[in-house]
């Protein structure tokens, strides 16, 4: 299923309950990546993104979330990763999508 803008490769949360999250891969012209500390536990690490909102392209979700977290408006690049995650059966299906993204000179 993908959006009719092209802008992503699935539709924001879907109805069987799958979780979509999108996150940037920021990088700059040294090949460091930026990494932002977790609000709830200062010792982890997460790239800028989260989940997508209802029919959100994981595209759109990923520059949306780095915009609120960093006040940047970065854009997302071609899809880099996707992962589709399922535990037990009945559980939540969490797909992540990863884009790359320049860091702004």
């Amino acid at each position: 299923m993908t959006d009719n803008a092209g802008t992503g490769s699935h539709v924001g949360h879907q109805a069987d309950g799958c979780i979509i999250t999108a996150h940037l891969l920021v990088s700059d012209v040294l090949g460091r990546w930026l990494v932002l500390r977790t609000a709830t536990d200062h010792a982890r690490w997460q790239l800028p993104g989260g989940r997508a909102e209802p029919r959100e392209s994981p595209r759109r979700a990923a520059e949306r979330e780095t915009r609120e977290e960093i006040g940047l408006d970065l854009p997302a690049h071609d899809l880099l990763i996707a992962a589709w995650v399922r535990g037990n059966p009945g559980d939540v299906i969490d797909s992540a999508h990863h884009y790359p993204a320049p860091w702004p000179l």
